[in-house]
């Protein structure tokens, strides 16, 4: 759900507000919701950021560098734009690789079978091989225990795209290793693009430093009718308030967010508050 009532969002909105009124971002910055063409305009020079995750084959650096070769690259820090005095709030991750349902129409045996498919998956004989595949084929260790995969294997136990994370993502977010030092050390390796694996190191060290200020989402035990019944409706029209108080005049923002508050509650925000307030006074939440 979005939201639109907090102080957090109040803040947000106001220096959307600030940064529009005074030519800090792109006019049109709404528009802007086409990946490619964002990066396009990245690789070109014509914006100095682009959102992306780093991995060891993307193409972004070696593009931009064609047009620019002294291009220079940095991590944005977590603190950049927090107005002073707060801190980078963030999300944190749940505990497990993904949510997953299993059909109600399914039997006691079927229900018992995806269970016991999930606790073989995530044995670490099992995991570690779904991840990197067959030694000596897909893979040979290094001296450091870290499986390197060989690029060009075409052999029958080739994994699947994205090194079967569609399979193992049930478990587990990342490769596995036994202890978190090879962990982080083979995941470093698989983020890093060549020639700046120092931007891995900054984004590692940035996530270390804003870790107490990450806060996992809440998981209600009940379903929230009114989520369900208001959620379509409510997304649609944060769209349109937040562009008409994101580009009000700086003199009408107060006034106009005040409003836009008002009629995103009365059209059933105040509700979905009240039922999830009830959920937590009852206990029913993760």
């Amino acid at each position: 759900m979005a939201d639109f009532t907090t102080v957090d969002t109040e803040r947000y909105l106001r220096n959307l507000n600030y940064q529009y009124n005074n030519g800090l971002i792109d006019r049109e910055f709404y528009l802007r919701d086409d990946d490619s063409k964002i990066k396009a305009e990245f690789v070109a020079g014509k914006t100095g950021t682009y959102g992306t995750y780093l991995t060891n084959n993307t193409d972004v650096f070696e593009a931009t560098l064609k047009n620019n070769p002294d291009a220079e690259f940095a991590i944005v820090p977590p603190h950049a734009g927090v107005p002073e005095g707060l801190e980078p709030q963030g999300r944190a991750y749940w505990p497990f690789g993904m949510i997953m349902g299993i059909n109600y129409e399914s039997t006691d045996m079927e229900r018992a079978a995806v269970w016991m498919y999930l606790d073989w998956m995530s044995q670490p004989e099992n995991l570690f091989f779904l991840q990197n595949g067959v030694e000596g084929e897909n893979y040979k260790l290094d001296a450091e225990g870290i499986a390197v995969r060989d690029a060009d294997f075409k052999g029958e136990s080739v994994l699947a795209q994205n090194n079967n994370k569609d399979y193992w993502a049930l478990v587990t977010e990342t490769a596995q290793y036994p202890d978190p030092e090879t962990t982080l050390a083979a995941n470093k390796r698989s983020w890093s693009p060549p020639g700046h694996e120092y931007l891995v190191e900054d984004l590692v060290k940035y996530y270390d430093e804003v870790a107490e200020f990450r806060t996992p989402d809440a998981l209600y035990t009940v379903v929230l009718e009114n989520v369900n019944d208001y959620k379509a409706d409510l997304n649609v029209l944060f769209q349109e308030l937040y562009l008409k108080v994101a580009l009000a005049p700086e003199d009408q923002f107060d006034k106009l967010y005040e409003e836009a508050k008002q009629q995103y509650l009365d059209a059933g925000y105040q509700e979905i508050l009240d039922e999830k307030q009830e959920a937590i006074d009852a206990g029913q939440y993760k």
